[in-house]
């Protein structure tokens, strides 16, 4: 949109806001508006675009815009031109990249996915087993069964009947 002026206490934002709006309705839109009295340009995004797009991706767009339009050395029906191009093409990129991001993975990757994941699963159970039973055989090895130094008498007279000192060994 090419506007000649703006009513006074409104500026070129606020304009292209409202008259993106008032035309797009709730509907995902970008509107370029541009004021020929200050030679100026703003660029409108809906709220969908600001929530599917990085904000710093958006601002970005902005600032290209703007840089664009200050190439006075070009006609101004060029510099529109190059600016709606370029936020053209970067809301294209910017959809694939957020396409890309919030599909699922192909059937295969998901297969492949599934597998790795069962996989570490089995492979976690069985090193958690195999480590419950190390520290269960390093507990039963510290532990040992002594028996106490007892003096014991003799017995009946039997030679190995009692009578012997017993020691730790």
């Amino acid at each position: 949109y090419a506007g000649t002026f703006l009513t006074d206490g409104q500026t070129l934002r606020q304009y292209a806001r409202v008259l993106r709006q008032a035309w797009s309705g709730p509907e995902d839109a970008v509107l370029l508006a541009y004021d020929r009295s200050s030679d100026a340009q703003s660029l409108s995004f809906s709220p969908g675009l600001w929530e599917r797009y990085p904000s710093a991706s958006l601002v970005t767009l902005m600032q290209q815009g703007a840089a664009i339009m200050e190439d006075k050395q070009l006609p101004l029906e060029q510099r529109l031109e190059r600016s709606g191009r370029a936020t053209a093409d970067r809301l294209r990129v910017l959809e694939k990249e957020h396409r890309q991001m919030s599909q699922r993975l192909p059937g295969p990757h998901w297969q492949i996915a599934k597998v790795c994941a069962a996989g570490l699963g089995a492979g976690t159970l069985i090193l958690l087993t195999l480590g419950a039973a190390v520290r269960r055989r390093e507990a039963q090895a510290r532990w040992h069964l002594l028996f106490p130094e007892v003096q014991v008498a003799t017995r009946f007279g039997a030679p190995f009947g009692g009578g012997v000192t017993v020691e730790k060994g």
